[in-house]
C-alpha cells in the first residue's frame, strides 16, 4: 500500500458527519467525493491555514457552490490536511477553479498562493464512490464528530464481490445488535480492489468504549457457528487493512449552508 492512498485514505470523513446536507434544497445522497490531500513540510502548517482561512474567505465573497469538510492528522502538529468535496454528477468535476482572482484580484492572488509555496511539500487529488448498501450511517447531528477512525481496505484481485457480500451481512448484525455507525466508499474506475471506511467519533471520550468487535456482532446476529463461518469467509478476501485517526478541523471546512 502506498503512502499516497494512506494520506488519501485519511479525507474519508465528510458525510456520515451530514456536513453537506441542507434542509431547503436537499439534492440526496452525493454520487461521491473528490479528495483532495495536502501534505506539508516540517514548519509550514501556520502558513497554509493561514492560506486556506484566505480561501474560505474568497469562497464566501463570491458566492462559491464548492463546499468540503477537512481534517488533519491526529497527534502533534499537523503534517497532512484532506478535504473532501461531494459531487452529485462526475460532470462537476471539471470545475477545479480558484475563487482566489475573482474575490481579491489576479495580484493578490498570486500573493496569496505565493505565501505557501514553501510550506507545501505535495498534493494528491482521487475520486471515490460513495456506497450506501455498504453503510451504516450515524444518526444526523448539527455538530461534526470530534474525530473519525479511517480503514483503508484492500481486498484481493477478484474478490470484491465476495467481500461486499461480506460487509452486507455486518451491516445486517449491526442492526440487529445495533452496534456501530460508518459509511463506506469505493475506489473509482481503475480502483475496485480499494475501500475507505470512516468511523465517526463524536467525542474522544468514546474512543474508551468502543463498539462491539465486528466477530461479536456476527455471532450475537447469527450463532456462533455461522457467524464464525462468515467471519471466516470475510477475512479471507482481504489483502491489508490500514487504520488511522483523523482530527475534525471545522475551521477549515466550509459546509453547505
Amino acid at each position: 500500500m502506498s503512502w499516497k492512498k494512506f494520506f488519501i485514505a485519511s479525507a474519508l470523513l465528510a458525510f456520515s458527519a451530514n456536513a453537506f446536507t441542507e434542509e431547503a434544497a436537499d439534492p440526496g445522497p452525493p454520487r461521491g467525493i473528490s479528495l483532495l490531500t495536502v501534505n506539508v513540510n516540517p514548519g509550514g502548517a501556520p502558513a497554509f491555514e493561514q492560506f486556506m482561512g484566505k480561501y474560505i474567505e474568497a469562497a464566501n465573497k463570491v458566492n462559491s457552490p464548492a463546499y468540503w469538510f477537512a481534517s488533519a492528522s491526529a497527534y502533534g502538529g499537523p503534517s497532512n490536511y484532506s478535504f473532501a468535496r461531494p459531487f452529485w454528477s462526475f460532470g462537476e468535476l471539471g470545475d477545479q477553479s480558484s475563487p482566489l482572482a475573482a474575490a481579491f484580484g489576479a495580484e493578490e492572488a498570486a500573493n496569496i498562493g505565493q505565501a505557501i509555496s514553501s510550506s507545501v511539500s505535495s498534493t494528491t487529488n482521487e475520486i471515490y464512490l460513495l456506497r450506501p448498501d455498504l453503510s451504516r450511517p450515524a444518526p444526523q447531528s448539527d455538530t461534526p464528530p470530534a474525530a473519525f477512525v479511517v480503514l483503508l481496505i484492500n481486498v484481493k484481485e477478484g474478490s470484491y464481490m465476495a467481500y461486499e457480500s461480506y460487509v452486507r451481512k455486518i451491516v445486517e448484525a449491526s442492526n440487529k445488535t445495533n452496534q456501530g455507525n460508518w459509511a463506506a466508499y469505493a475506489g473509482g474506475p481503475g480502483a475496485e480492489n480499494d475501500y475507505i471506511v470512516g468511523v465517526p467519533v463524536a467525542s474522544w471520550a468514546d474512543l474508551d468504549n468502543p463498539a462491539m468487535p465486528i466477530p461479536q456482532r456476527l455471532t450475537t446476529a447469527f450463532g456462533e457457528k455461522e457467524g464464525a463461518r462468515i467471519y471466516a469467509e470475510g477475512d479471507a478476501t482481504i489483502e491489508n487493512i490500514t487504520t488511522m485517526l483523523r482530527r475534525t478541523r471545522p475551521d477549515l471546512s466550509r459546509p453547505r449552508p
